[in-house]
């Protein structure tokens, strides 16, 4: 029998040997074949169509070997008839590290081999012209079979994954040596797994049996809707398990009713030219500082758009709600104020004529903010809330009163009002509205009365001159320690300053959404141990932070919950721990 000039094995696309002066052996499959000179029109034919079939060209590959069954009607059609079965399967036969073939599934098809007339064709020409192949066909099938079998069983028993990390693990050089491209994949499977169902081969196949990759790993490639290729070097990339994977993921993506994502990640200088040219289109994200964000923002897209309509639908609803209570509220208030002689019951500082920004009329919320306050704004009595925005940008502003009928501040109002050096909150107010006193460069301290049951997030954010925070020991749902706010059931800290320590004591678990927000006096902060959860923008923008001391090892502080912006903007801090010292990482 004659064998293939580039010497590759027809039945499983193994390497061949040279056993005798006319005889080469699959390393594989360990079939014969024999090769007499002037008779290898079939093999080549063989090769050209294997040459569509290992480009993932099916249909191209099946229709060459129809032909071939025309054209060499006479011959032994055993491999023509088993390579019309691996298209129709879908499938390519991978040597692994132990030299062995198994199979690599580029779709699961309905139809079982056994009831396939490619398979019975072959195994009826294998019989005729060679039992040792017909040997190697039965093998071969089986592991198919076997494959297809516990694919169908981890399909019923695997939850479906989000995210398929595609990265080469070891030197091409040395295998003994990591990549950093497996550094790189780590650290992103450590922040994406927070959120999503991530396949990374390092722990997703730990503690499964080697012949149960295929299946696992098939079943990652389907049910994967984005594929993260980290992109460093081309011969990486080209590799046979890299190849692999990503050339698979691209297939599906193209017969698969499920749209997919690849994601190339770009590091060590690779550019979007050197790509594979199957994969040259997809939108690659650059490894910089800003990786993670970025990476973050776009998974998102992908995988969640449902959720960010609702999240706007709810958000729109919560501010219609919010626009529908202020209108209720400034209707009682208009009723009351037309029905009482409120007016005359001013305290005497109200009804002084040379009182500053007094505007008369309904004393109820008012209908628009006020563009410019003056150095002194005094609150008229009787006033419920401080609506948003009200002040914001009144930068003559230095001082306020604010009169014991105001239970709300609402969100930004006394946003960027940069010279605001002192204000009074009476024991009335309930509720500090979302960025309230943001940017109040000159606010030195403050006060959180006993009354307040809710504080937003980012309240004092960028006040760079506040030193002092305090809360009245009456407070039962907030306490003041060492100039920090702390939600006391939640033993979550809500707002901070450059003077603040953070308890030891375990009272705090959680640093809140923008707790230390734009506060950029910051230089180094102290972290116990006790706190678990750090949420976003906690420290963004703190652009002079440059040490953290972290009351834990570095393992502790990287099992510590970040949540994806808490430090942006930071400067290029150190964290110190009790073992050692880690350097600002996007990816802690």
């Amino acid at each position: 029998m004659p064998i293939l000039i580039q010497k590759k094995c027809p039945t499983c696309g193994g390497k061949l040997e040279l056993i005798s002066s006319n005889k080469y052996e699959c390393r594989c499959c360990h079939n014969v074949y024999e090769m007499n000179e002037g008779n290898t029109s079939l093999y080549d034919s063989l090769q050209a169509a294997s040459t569509f079939r290992e480009s993932l060209n099916f249909k191209q590959a099946e229709m060459l070997y129809k032909n071939m069954l025309k054209k060499y009607a006479d011959d032994d059609l055993s491999d023509v008839y088993w390579n019309l079965l691996l298209c129709e399967q879908r499938v390519m036969f991978e040597t692994d590290q132990y030299g062995e073939q198994f199979p690599s599934f580029y779709d699961i098809v309905p139809a079982d081999i056994d009831d396939s007339e490619y398979y019975s064709k072959a195994m009826e020409y294998a019989q005729e012209y060679d039992t040792a192949k017909l040997i190697s066909f039965m093998n071969l099938a089986n592991k198919m079979k076997e494959a297809k079998n516990k694919y169908r069983t981890i399909k019923n028993t695997t939850k479906p994954y989000d995210i398929f990390i595609c990265f080469k693990k070891s030197s091409l050089t040395d295998p003994a040596k990591l990549t950093g491209d497996y550094q790189l994949a780590m650290e992103l499977y450590n922040n994406l797994s927070k959120d999503y169902q991530v396949f990374f081969s390092e722990r997703s196949l730990n503690n499964i049996v080697v012949r149960e990759y295929e299946p696992n790993i098939y079943h990652a490639l389907y049910t994967s809707k984005i594929m993260l290729v980290i992109c460093s070097d081309i011969d990486y990339l080209n590799s046979q398990w890299v190849r692999n994977e990503w050339s698979r993921f691209k297939m599906m993506s193209n017969t698969t009713a499920q749209a997919k994502s690849i994601i190339p990640i770009f590091r060590n200088n690779f550019t979007p030219e050197q790509l594979p040219y199957e994969i040259r289109s997809c939108q690659g994200i650059m490894d910089n500082m800003s990786l993670l964000y970025n990476l973050t923002q776009a998974v998102s897209d992908i995988l969640r758009p449902v959720d960010k309509q609702a999240e706007l639908a709810e958000k729109l609803k919560a501010e219609m709600q919010e626009q529908m209570k202020a209108q209720m509220e400034a209707l009682k208030q208009q009723f009351a104020a037309q029905n009482s002689q409120f007016a005359a019951q001013r305290k005497e500082v109200y009804q002084s004529p040379a009182m500053p920004n007094w505007q008369g009329g309904n004393p109820a919320v008012s209908s628009k903010p006020i563009a410019h306050a003056n150095a002194k704004y005094v609150v008229p009595y009787g006033t419920k809330e401080i609506i948003k925005e009200q002040l914001r940008n009144s930068i003559k502003l230095t001082s306020g009163v604010i009169p014991d009928t105001v239970t709300r501040i609402g969100d930004n109002a006394f946003y960027e009002c940069f010279n605001l050096k002192s204000i009074i909150l009476p024991m009335s107010v309930r509720s500090i509205g979302n960025y309230a006193f943001y940017k109040c460069t000159q606010l030195a301290q403050i006060s959180i009365p006993d009354s307040v049951i809710s504080i937003g997030t980012s309240v004092f954010g960028g006040c760079s001159e506040l030193i002092s925070i305090t809360v009245s020991q009456g407070n039962t749902k907030y306490h003041g320690s060492n100039n920090c706010i702390i939600e006391t059931a939640t033993r979550t800290l809500v707002a901070g300053c450059k003077n603040s320590r953070i308890p030891e004591d375990g009272s705090v678990r959680s640093i809140g959404n923008g707790a230390f927000r734009n506060c950029v006096s910051l230089t180094n902060v102290t972290i116990p141990k006790s706190v678990k959860i750090i949420s976003d923008y906690a420290f963004s923008e703190c652009s002079e932070l440059t040490s953290i001391n972290f009351r834990g090892t570095k393992k502790e502080w990287k099992n510590i919950r970040k949540e994806p912006y808490w430090d942006l903007y930071a400067g290029k801090y150190t964290v110190h721990c009790t073992d050692g010292d880690l350097k600002k990482s996007i990816f802690q």
